[in-house]
Order: C-alpha cells, then sequence, then structure tokens
C-alpha cells in the first residue's frame, strides 16, 4: 500500500502520563491491546487531560517486538503490567498544542466513531465519556484530517 492510499490504516492508542514519557524520550510504548500492529503502520496517541481526551500526536512503527525479544526484567515487568509487545517508533509527531475531541474536532470526531463501530455498540457521541477509543482502527486519510487540525506539528 501506498502512504496516501485512504484504506491503509493504523489505530487510536489512549496513552498515559508515563507512556508519553516513554514515546517521547524513548521512542517505544508497551501495549496490552492485540491488534495488526505492523511496521509502517501509524498509531495516533490520545490522551485525558483534566477531563477532556486530546490528541497528542502520532508515530509511526519501526519495529513490534514479542515479550520473548526483550530482556528478562523488562518482560517481567511486561508480564506484570499485562502488555504483550513493545513498539518502537521510527517518526514521531508531537501536535502544538494538542487538539481537543472537543470544539473544533466534535463533528470529526463523531464520524470517525460512528463509521468505525457496530450498531450495538455505546451512544456513539463524544459526549460519551465511554467511547471505546483505544486501538479504534483509523486509515491513513483519516489520520491526515487530524493533523490537519493541527496548528503546529513537531516530528523527530
Amino acid at each position: 500500500m501506498s502512504s496516501g492510499d485512504s484504506t491503509e490504516h493504523g489505530f487510536i492508542v489512549r496513552i498515559s502520563d508515563k507512556s508519553e514519557i516513554w514515546i517521547y524520550a524513548r521512542r517505544f510504548l508497551y501495549v496490552g491491546i492485540e491488534r495488526k500492529w505492523a511496521a509502517g503502520s501509524r498509531l495516533v496517541f490520545v490522551k485525558k487531560i483534566t477531563s477532556n481526551d486530546v490528541f497528542m500526536g502520532s508515530g509511526t512503527v519501526d519495529q513490534i517486538q514479542d515479550l520473548g525479544f526483550l530482556q528478562k526484567d523488562e518482560a517481567a515487568m511486561c508480564q506484570k503490567n499485562g502488555w504483550h509487545k513493545k513498539i518502537i517508533f521510527k517518526r514521531l509527531a508531537r501536535y502544538l498544542p494538542a487538539i481537543p475531541l472537543c470544539g473544533s474536532s466534535s463533528q470529526f470526531l463523531s464520524f470517525l466513531i460512528y463509521n468505525r463501530t457496530d450498531s450495538k455498540s455505546q451512544t456513539k457521541t463524544q459526549q460519551d465519556q465511554n467511547i471505546p477509543l483505544h486501538g479504534l482502527p483509523i486509515t491513513h486519510a483519516d489520520i491526515l484530517k487530524i493533523e490537519g487540525l493541527a496548528k503546529a506539528i513537531i516530528i523527530s
């Protein structure tokens, strides 16, 4: 697939303060959800700040490491925390300021969630605090739309 293919996809991943440090200082993330992680795919990072979710940035996957390839102490920490893989990034982007999932981006988010969840899932509005964003598939075209909402992007 070409990098501009609108059917290409990545995933939205919810991150914590600790994960944000790992991502931007050490260029990796441990994940506990099973997805079709692949080198070259993109992850979009979502984080809760005060009471609102924001898009923090994105990363392009370089490598996916199973626990068997990690050092013993690192693998033990992953098992203790329920993490199954270590994702190493080759390219990272940070959105400045972070993009809120309300206001100007709320219509886009509603569209994204409505088109990615089935009819039996929870209420499909951005006001619902239980929207399952973590692990939600996202197309390359949608990632470009999110990036288009950023005032500035720092790439490393």
